[in-house]
Formats: C-alpha cells, structure tokens, sequence
C-alpha cells in the first residue's frame, strides 16, 4: 500500500479535517472489509453539539436523495441501490451513537425517519414491480398507478428535477431522488383513483384495479415504515416497548419532537376517504370475472383501517404535546373524528363482508359501542334467517348462530360489565328486543342482572327478569316498590306496582311461613298502598261536584271553588301549593306525602250525604295515618315537622270562639254538642278508637307544642323550593300562629283540648259499650233460634246432630256478618248529632261589641258568640 502524505500547514484548508467528512469516511470507507485505517476514532475535543448534528442529518438526507457522491444517482440496479443506501444509513447511525455524544430527541428520530423511508422505499419497489408486470399481462398494457403518482409529484411537488419523458424512468428517479416525498406519493394516490371515479368515463373493472393498488402502495408503505420503527428503536437510542405497533403511547415522548411524516395533516385526510372510496368501488364492482379483486380490497380494506387508527392516534399524540389551548382543541377534535372516523368504517367493512376483521379492531380499541352494534346486528339477522329458512338451510345458519352467542359469551368474560353495558343497551333497543332479552336470560343471566340493577330505570326490566329468569321474588318485591315510590306517576300504575310488590313478597315467603305482617318490607307495602287509597278517597270527595266537567282543567276550578275558599282568601302561598296538590288530584297523579297532607288539612271540608265518600270527620285522622305509616322511612326532622303542622292545622280549624259562651246561657248538652261537632273531637276519637295514638309514631300534641311549626327555613329546607315560596309559606304559617296564639291566651284553647279529649274518650268508652251490649243481644237471639229451630240448643243430641249444627251455625254467622257489613250502623243519640246546614268547616268572620275575629268552623249564631280562625284580616 502506497501513501503520499501532503503538508498540509502550507494549506489552511487542510488543516482541519470538518466533522461531516470525517463521518463520511468512516461511514462510506470504514465499513470496507480488510480496511487497513481505523476511522471509528474522533478528537476528544470534537466540534459542538449542532455542528455534529447538522452533519449527522446532512449525511443521512444526502444518502436518502441520493446526493452524495459516494452513491450514484443512475444505478443499473435500483434494488441494489436502496440496499446500499439503507446499509449507509444503518452504520451512520450506528458510527455516530459509538463515536460521538448523544445525539438529541429530534435529531435522532430525524434520523429515522430518514431510515423509515429508505425501507419504505424498498418495500414500495417490490410493489412496483408486481404492478408494472400485472399491467404488461392485460389486453391493453397501461401505466400502474403508482406511474401517475410519479408524474404528478414531478409536476406538482418537485419541480427541480428535469422532467424525463419516460414514465419508466421517472419512477426509477423517483426511488433514486424522491424518497423524501413518499407522503406526497400517497395523497396522489388517493387523487388519481378519485378523480376517475368523479369523471365517471372508466369501467369498473378498471377502477377496481386502481383501486386495489391504491391499497397496495399506501399498505406497503406505512406498514413497513412502523414495522422498521419498532425494529430498529434500540438501534437508534430509543425503547421498543414505548411504541407498540411503531406509536409512542405517551404525549411526554412527543414534546420537542417534530411532526411525524407518518401522520401528517394531509395524509390524515386522505387515507380515511380511501378506505371508504376502495370498499365502495369493491362492492360495487363485484361480479364473476372480479371476484378475486374484489375479495382482495376489501381484506386489505381493514388494513387501511387499522392504519388510520394508527394515525389518528399518533397525531392526536403529538397534538396534545404541543401544549396551549389551540393545540388541546384539535387534539380533541382529532380524537373526536377518530372516534366517528372508525365507527364508519368498521360498520363499512361489515357491508363488504369483512365481519371477522371489524370485530377484531372493535375489540383491539375495546370500541364497545360499535362492538355490540356489530354483534347484535349479526344476532338478529341470524335469528331471522334462521326463522325463515327451512331444511339444509336451518343447518347452515345454526352453526353461524352458536358461533355468535358463544362469541359473545367470550366478550362477556373478556370485557365484563364494559361490555354487558354496551350490548345490552343496545341490544334491548331493537326490534327483536323479546328475543334477544330471552336469548340473554339463557346465556348471560350473570351479566344481565349486573346491569340491569346497575340503573333504576331498568328497574321494569330488572323485576321481570327476576320473577321469570331467576325466581328471586324478594328482590322482585323491591324493585317493584322502588319503581312505585320513585318513578311513576300515575296512581293507578302506583298502585299497581304496589300491588304486584306485595304479591312477589308473598311469593318470596317459605312453604312454612303464611304472613308477611312482620316484615318491615310488608309493613312498607301497606304502607304506601293506605296513602294511595288515601289520595283515592280525596278524589273521590271531589267527585260529586267536578263529574260534570268537560275536562281537568275545568275539575280543578270547580274544586278551587268549593274546597279552597279559605285559603284563597287568607294563605296565599299555600293556596298556589293546594292548587298544584288538587289538579295532580284530578289528573290522577300520584302525590308526595307533603302534597296528600295538604290536601286533607287545607281543604274546606263539607258533611256530605255519602259517609263512604265524606272527609268531613275524618280528614286530619286520615293525614296522621299516612304520616304514620310512612315516618319509618322520614328523616326524624321531617316527621316531627309533618306531626306539629296537622295539629296545628287542627287547632287554627276549630271553632273556638263558639265554645267561650258564658255558662249560665248555654246547657252542658249544648256545649258538648258543639264539641263533639270540632276536628279536633274528630281526630281524637278516630285515632284513639283505630289505636294511632298507641301503635306508632303519631301523638296528641297540645296547641303550645305546635305553635311555631313551619315557620322557619330549616324546617322547610327539606323541600329545596326557591327563596320566595319559602318567604310565602313561612309569613303564611306565622298568621296562623297569631289566630292559634289568640285562641290560647283569649279563649282558653288549652282548657277546651283537655275537656274535648276527655269528652272524646268518654263517649268512645260509651261507643264501645253499646257494640258489646250489640253483640251479646245477638248472640242471645241466634240461641233462641236454634232452640226455636231444632227444640235444642248446641251440645244437645248425638255427634251427627252437633256436626250439623256447627256447619249450619258457621253458615248462618257467615250470612249475619255479610249482612251486618251490609246494613247502615245504628248510632246512639247520647253521642251522635245531625248537623243542618252547609256551612264549610273552615273560618268565617264573627264581628261582635269588642273586636273582629277570623274563625275556623262553623256559623255560630247568637249574640256574643267569639271565634278562632286560620286567617287574619
């Protein structure tokens, strides 16, 4: 070997060696085989950190484009070519990361995209080369697709290179100069194959072709661009694992990174129009002699989907690590579109025949939306033909059928309750909806009960399932008293849902148990059931005057007329809330606790003629007893405000001024007449007699207990209604505070509740004595008949005549208790009284010598005469 060594002080251009021409030798002649100098070894005092980075990304872009000239830019061979230059670019890489300091974020992925697509390129040539030898068999040899690409890239994008007038080698210039500009090759692909299917002048067998080599070049490209990505990360600094499938996961490995050329903005809006385009020209240009094309577009048409998945993610990646608010804007715009982007074309790729592919992206991006869209779709179309179809025909669909249900089956233990949510709601939201909720009771009992007790409003669904899938009637029961009490609002269907709940209780009861009395669950159903019969017997109260009234609106003005003149004229906030109460009342939907108790304690009541249909006696009895029932499941403060506002409602009702007549002008009889004519009596007799004030939460409060109630925003803050409805109710309830507080201090309230108690519980004892002396007169006379009947009573005669006389006494009490529930009672006059007249049982004004006074109850006549009301003038 002969060296010739210059003087290079005589030349200050040799001193100095530069940092590109040093990576260069050792690239290009340190790689040589039985190479003599070792060109691996650098300068501890090297250049700076740029200066070797821009050599670094000079070399690699020199060799990708073929300017360098240790390659040629006329190769004979263009395989080898791209050998050679994807051999250089590896040992650049390699030499720098050996040699030098590291290389930058940017810098290094720089570099491999130079890398990516070198064998991008290397890929696409065989493609080019199938194509050209697929075009030169037709009857009329043409230009492949990827010739137009080339030639509108050297008219558009790459004008500096001297146009060449053969297509040929304009494509091999293009794999020698061009690789740089391999995105632009696929966005003119789209182009071409768009642009003839708009001039509509081509056959479809022509398109067709184009179209599947579309997919081709767009495939082979992106393809083994992120298969080389993930392969070669390590080569290049950078982690295998933090890429997979070639995209990096987290928006941090983005930052300082520039824009990826595997998702760039243009390429973005391209491949998605060609994924639709190519699967429409394949379903339309099927036909016998296409058969096999047509097969082949649309397998590599889930291709290309997969990849604009990949593209999607990578650039809404990238987007979001740009950071500000424009950039996370398009970033969730990107992911937006992605979203509708894939839905479409997974839904597409079904249509072609591609069910298989689609399903398996939909469960690779866990897309459970188009998931059980697709599989649910499948479902019923199988269960359709499957129904139509008869003989060898059954045969071939069942097996698709099996292999559905046990596809889904394996979603379920995959996906979990993911899944059973997706499926399910749509599932049950198509027309086979009957079919697919009994296929899902069969296969995915499991499932299905997870979700339908995951949302109340499946509870409809949720029982139905219970009582014929699972025969768990108890939890039945619950569903059917949650859907009562929370989400309908027609009473009849409340009471209906009551109904059936009690019903799948006593189901739920073992074959030893006959009662549900001493379930709180039973305890709850009654309940409720007693307060809708409640709000039944208010309406029913209401009937008599609003049944003529064409329609609602009309019942509700008829029974504001008749049943609200007294808080009309002096409660304004309560009369707009017993307004809303009463037309729910008319319209037959169901009303709150709070509703009910207004209802029955703010309407003027009126002793009708039916005593089945009257509330006159019994409508602050019948608030207590619903309040009753329900206070189990009241928070405490509730029920104790609910409590003190019915009695005191009872206080400020009761005619108190009547009963101040001085004593010398009015007899004892008198007196308790007009007491036993008070709610208050009313009230205290009916719960004493049917035990309210023994068993249960209810009390006998007295007037100084219930002064106050409701006037304070903390007891109403339960209601959660506005500032002004509770600034109305409040200065409402404080005016019938000032008449309870003027029946207390001026006419002896609290003297008069002791006397009534008492009076009320006297005749209750009488009440009750009469019933007794009743019953034992009838016992008497039924003896008296047998004895009568038979010439002896019980007992006497052998054992065939007392048998008989037992089934006939059992017979004959029988028809004595039908017949006494029959007859009207038989009321003893020490305690009963009629009362004339049509007066309302609410406040009337009294004037007399000392000062006005607004009254609860009746008209009272006579001079002198002082009364209590629930309202102020």
């Amino acid at each position: 070997m002969r060296l010739t060594i210059v003087d290079s002080s005589e030349d200050p251009g040799l001193s100095q060696i530069s940092t590109k021409s040093k990576i260069e030798q050792a690239v290009f002649f340190g790689v040589l085989p039985d190479n003599a100098l070792d060109l691996s070894r650098y300068e501890k005092k090297t250049r700076t950190q740029p200066e070797l980075e821009n050599a670094v990304l000079a070399i690699s872009h020199e060799i990708l484009t073929s300017q360098t000239s240790m390659n040629s830019s006329s190769p004979v061979s263009i395989e080898d070519n791209l050998a050679r230059r994807a051999k250089a670019l590896n040992t650049l890489i390699s030499h720098v990361r050996s040699s030098y300091p590291p290389l930058s974020r940017e810098t290094t992925w720089r570099l491999l995209w130079d890398a990516e697509r070198l064998a991008a390129g290397q890929a696409l040539w065989q493609v080019s080369e199938k194509h050209r030898a697929n075009a030169k068999l037709e009857e009329k040899p043409r230009a492949t697709l990827l010739h137009e690409c080339v030639r509108m890239l050297q008219e558009v994008e790459y004008t500096a290179v001297k146009q060449i007038p053969s297509s040929d080698e304009q494509l091999r210039q293009m794999f020698v100069l061009q690789l740089a500009y391999l995105d632009k090759i696929l966005c003119h692909a789209y182009s071409v194959v768009h642009d003839l299917v708009e001039e509509g002048e081509r056959p479809a067998a022509f398109i067709l072709r184009l179209a599947s080599e579309a997919d081709d070049i767009w495939i082979s490209v992106l393809e083994i661009a992120l298969k080389f990505r993930v392969e070669n990360a390590e080569l290049y600094g950078l982690q295998p694992d933090s890429m997979p499938e070639g995209i990096l996961t987290d928006d941090a490995a983005y930052i300082k990174i520039p824009e990826f050329w595997t998702s760039g903005q243009t390429m973005l809006k391209s491949i998605g129009p060609l994924t639709k385009l190519a699967g429409q020209i394949s379903e339309s240009a099927y036909e016998a002699e296409t058969e096999d094309l047509c097969s082949k577009v649309a397998i590599e048409n889930a291709q290309l989907v997969q990849l604009t998945c990949h593209m999607y993610e990578e650039r809404g990646h990238w987007t979001r690590s740009r950071g500000g608010s424009r950039y996370l804007a398009e970033a969730k715009a990107l992911r937006e579109n992605g979203i509708k982007a894939r839905t479409e074309q997974l839904r597409d790729l079904v249509n072609i025949g591609q069910l298989p592919a689609a399903l398996q992206l939909a469960e690779k991006y866990r897309d459970m939306h188009s998931l059980t869209r697709m599989i649910v779709d499948e479902a019923t179309y199988l269960s359709q033909s499957y129904g139509e179809s008869a003989g060898i025909s059954k045969e071939v669909v069942k097996p698709r059928m099996d292999e559905n249900t046990a596809r889904i089956g394996r979603y379920f233990r995959k996906f979990g309750d993911e899944f059973g949510n997706a499926v399910f709601d749509y599932g049950l939201m198509q027309g086979n909806a009957g079919d697919f909720f009994k296929n899902a009771q069969e296969h995915w009992g499991k499932y299905l009960k997870t979700w339908l007790c995951a949302d109340p409003a499946r509870a409809k669904l949720c029982w139905i399932n219970d009582v014929m899938a699972d025969k768990d009637y108890a939890h039945a029961s619950g569903m059917l008293k949650m859907i009562a009490t929370e989400q309908e609002d027609s009473l009849w269907s409340k009471e209906v849902q009551l109904s059936l709940a009690k019903l799948s209780l006593l189901a739920a009861l073992p074959p030893s148990s006959s009662s549900t009395d001493k379930q709180p669950m039973a305890t709850l159903l009654e309940g409720e059931l007693l307060t809708a019969s409640t709000q039944r017997r208010v309406y029913a109260y209401l009937l008599p005057e609003i049944h003529a009234a064409i329609d609602p609106p009309a019942e509700l003005e008829i029974a504001l007329e008749l049943y609200a003149r007294t808080t009309r004229k002096y409660h304004p906030t309560l009369f707009a809330q017993l307004e809303n109460t009463l037309g729910k009342v008319v319209s037959h939907i169901a009303l709150s606790l709070e509703e009910l108790i207004d209802a029955l304690t703010l309407t003027d009541q009126y002793d009708t003629r039916d005593p089945d249909s009257s509330l006159h006696e019994s409508s602050f009895y019948l608030a207590l007893q619903v309040l009753n029932v329900n206070w189990p499941q009241l928070d405490p403060g509730r029920a104790e405000y609910l409590l003190r506002l019915i009695w005191k409602r009872v206080y400020v009702s009761t005619n108190w001024g009547a009963l101040n007549r001085k004593n010398e002008s009015r007899p004892e009889d008198e007196t308790h007449d007009l007491l036993r004519n008070t709610p208050l009596y009313h009230t205290v007799m009916l719960g004493t007699d049917n035990l309210l004030f023994t068993q249960g939460f209810t009390q006998i409060l007295d007037p100084a207990d219930v002064h106050d109630a409701g006037t304070t925003a903390t007891e109403l803050a339960y209601l959660q209604h506005g500032a002004d409805w509770l600034a109305g109710v409040i200065k409402d309830n404080e005016s019938m505070d000032r008449t309870l507080l003027s029946a207390i201090e001026k006419y002896k309230c609290a003297e008069w509740t002791v006397e009534c108690k008492r009076l009320a519980l006297a005749d209750l004892e009488i009440h009750r004595e009469a019933e007794a002396a009743d019953r034992e007169a009838e016992a008497t006379a039924e003896a008296e008949l047998e004895v009568a009947t038979n010439g002896h009573g019980p007992g006497n005669g052998d054992a065939r005549e007392w048998t008989a006389d037992e089934e006939r006494d059992e017979y004959v009490l029988e028809e004595s208790e039908g017949e006494e529930g029959e007859e009207p009672m038989q009321v003893n006059d020490r305690w009963a009284r009629v009362r004339e007249g049509d007066s309302p049982n609410w406040a009337v004004k009294i004037e007399d010598d000392e000062e006005a006074e607004q009254v609860a109850g009746s008209e009272v006549e006579g001079e002198g005469a002082e009364d209590v009301s629930m309202g102020e003038d």
